[in-house]
């Protein structure tokens, strides 16, 4: 798709990211999370893009695949207020909070339960997506942030680079990030 020019790098375009290519109208699509609904919606922006979500393309023989963000919190042991804290956490990590984060659509909630949720039955394009992500939780594989993660996301996106590019094929592109990878995740 790259060669035919049928899809571009946020490089060849000048952005900083697939998000803002598509905001600015530089691709007809992106492969994003729920945050690009609160960044093309900005009204101080105005980027003024209709637009509607989509899951990914089922593969060939049938596979499904997608990336699952949700939010993590703990307390931390030496806190100085660990009660607080702890209450704290139970708050976020509450069935409430957490239906304020499936309605924000940025990330999946934290807890089970939300299969029959009415917000998933509405028309908007948050709920949509709130309900493509939460169905992915099924098949999809968690993205990966924490120690590491620049170089991690670094490496993959340089052995992309080097596939589009044609600067070598994509099983050596992905060894060399492998190796990348496994050297980055080192402690």
């Amino acid at each position: 798709m790259y060669k035919d020019k049928i899809a571009t790098q946020k490089a060849d375009v000048g952005t900083g990211w697939a998000g803002e290519t598509f905001a600015k109208k530089r691709s007809a699509s992106a492969i994003e999370g729920g945050w690009l609904i609160p960044f093309l919606d900005d009204p101080k922006a105005a980027f003024g893009v209709k637009y509607d979500v989509a899951p990914l393309p089922v593969g060939k023989n049938g596979g499904k695949g997608n990336f699952l963000f949700t939010n993590a919190w703990a307390a931390s042991a030496k806190s100085k207020f660990p009660k607080a804290a702890a209450a704290l956490v139970l708050f976020i990590t509450g069935p409430e909070n957490q239906q304020q984060v499936l309605e924000s659509g940025f990330a999946l909630p934290t807890l089970k339960g939300f299969e029959s949720n009415a917000f998933f039955k509405g028309n908007s394009v948050v709920a949509r997506a709130a309900a493509i992500n939460y169905a992915a939780a099924s098949y999809g594989i968690a993205d990966y942030f924490g120690p590491g993660t620049e170089k991690i996301h670094k490496a993959m996106t340089d052995a992309l680079t080097r596939v589009f590019a044609a600067q070598q094929d994509s099983k050596g592109a992905l060894d060399r990030a492998c190796q990348e990878i496994d050297a980055a995740m080192q402690p």
